[in-house]
């Protein structure tokens, strides 16, 4: 499967890492962005490898329409793009692979980079 992350393209640092540490964006609007907790698609089993593995756990999208439905402000990507995110692509394989409603859980060890361009490719 293909999973859209959004990181910063020296760290490899998150999305919620670059939006509040980084570009001060607030993105507290549980209806398009629930905590992993409260997006009903994620279900258990989720939760479980998420809070048993949070080193290895990682968040992204299932394709650029749930991304955009996350981030729908331009202003948002841009203002990523300019302090550093890029929008990466994986191939993601394994069991641990976890696609909700509005994002994506996946094991970063079972992941292979396929793409990476900017953020301004959205827009």
């Amino acid at each position: 499967m293909r999973v859209l992350r959004i990181q910063d393209a020296r760290t490899g640092a998150g999305l919620y890492q670059k939006c509040v540490y980084e570009a001060g964006l607030d993105l507290n609007e549980p209806r398009y962005h629930p905590a992993p907790r409260c997006d009903s698609g994620l279900g258990p089993e989720a939760m479980n490898f998420l809070y048993g593995n949070q080193e290895l756990a990682r968040f992204g999208f299932a394709d650029e329409v749930q991304l955009r439905r996350w981030l729908y402000r331009d202003t948002w990507l841009m203002t990523l793009h300019n302090v550093g995110a890029e929008l990466v692509e994986y191939e993601v394989t394994g069991q641990n692979t976890y696609v909700g409603h509005t994002q994506v859980i996946f094991d970063i060890t079972q992941a292979t980079v396929v793409d990476r361009r900017p953020l301004t490719t959205l827009i």
